[in-house]
């Protein structure tokens, strides 16, 4: 057989393929454009100790039960889901981390304490962030022995790097009334002009601008934090089922180098609020501004201090009608400095 002749059985073979690529006869993977890509992991729920199962496979998306009772998403490669919540019950709980490493590996923390089922380089990677956090905050310092010691001690994990502004929007769907946005944009701005009649304020070089109303859903789920956000930082409210349904409030934050988003959801389970300007008349009710101020702190960047410490990232607020947060100590002003400048 001659070259030409085998061109022409060849052309029609070539033709057929092509048409059987363009009509889909050939099934093609939709990560077969990247051969060394793995599947996406056949499960959706898995408990942390399994995270050993799922080295093989695309980890995005899952949903994880982590031992604090919150429920994680895995985020996507190189960046960190943080869930910080309040309780109303006294009892501290460590904020959860949830970190997918570039390599695709899974890591869980509780505080500073890296779950030993996680992936081995990306236990490494979220241990040297928690290093690296550590270092940069001021968690050796003697314990303040009030709100405004000069010595209160701050810990920070990751800052906006916008010229640290943190835009938010508000979900009014829920509220207990319509005086609820003023007493976050309130606590807003305690926190961006380091205000404090207790302490003086202490200024720093962050901004919380309010971006108006939205009606886009929170990127908070009723006991955890989803693997994704939608862009738009919000605030709002919904029920929290936590623990033992304890929740006051829960932040969920994304970062890598810089945060990405920040959104903070409110409880809802026959939760009574209070959203008056002053303390007069409070009875029985948790204050809003208060418990507003301390998440706004997770979403500039402040992690919880030790729990005997009189600072406003204190993981812990005693009781209702409780007005300590509303003022800044000087470990949350000198913590927002170190993050933001003055």
């Amino acid at each position: 057989m001659t070259p030409v002749s085998r061109q022409r059985r060849l052309l029609p073979l070539v033709a057929i393929a092509a048409a059987a690529l363009i009509t889909g006869f050939f099934a093609i993977p939709a990560y077969a454009d990247d051969p060394m890509k793995p599947e996406p992991c056949p499960t959706e729920n898995i408990a942390d100790d399994q995270l050993a199962d799922i080295a093989d496979c695309d980890p995005t998306g899952l949903t994880i039960r982590t031992r604090s009772g919150a429920t994680m998403g895995v985020p996507e490669k190189g960046v960190s889901v943080v869930a910080s919540w309040i309780r109303d019950d006294g009892i501290v709980d460590h904020p959860v981390t949830v970190f997918q490493s570039e390599e695709g590996g899974v890591a869980i923390s509780e505080g500073s304490s890296v779950y030993a089922g996680s992936t081995q380089e990306a236990r490494s990677s979220l241990n040297a962030r928690h290093q690296r956090n550590a270092e940069e905050s001021q968690p050796s310092a003697p314990l303040a022995v009030s709100k405004c010691s000069s010595a209160a001690p701050y810990v920070r994990f990751s800052k906006w790097g916008n010229g640290g502004e943190y835009k938010w929007y508000y979900n009014s769907a829920g509220q207990p009334d319509t005086f609820a946005r003023t007493r976050i944009s309130s606590a807003g701005a305690t926190i961006a002009g380091g205000l404090s009649s207790t302490c003086g304020n202490l200024s720093n070089g962050s901004t919380t601008p309010y971006g108006g109303t939205t009606t886009g859903a929170i990127n908070v789920n009723s006991n955890g934090c989803p693997d994704n956000y939608s862009g738009f930082n919000a605030q709002g409210w919904g029920a929290l089922t936590g623990p033992q349904e304890k929740w006051l409030a829960l932040n969920c934050t994304w970062y890598t180098v810089y945060i990405r988003h920040s959104d903070t959801k409110f409880d809802l389970t026959g939760r009574s609020w209070w959203t008056g300007a002053t303390t007069s008349g409070c009875s029985g009710k948790w204050d809003l501004q208060g418990v507003a101020t301390h998440e706004f702190g997770h979403a500039l960047g402040l992690d919880h201090v030790h729990e005997s410490e009189p600072q406003v990232m204190n993981p812990g607020l005693a009781g209702t009608c409780n007005w300590s947060w509303r003022q800044l100590g000087r470990g949350d002003q000198n913590g927002l400095r170190a993050q933001y400048g003055s």
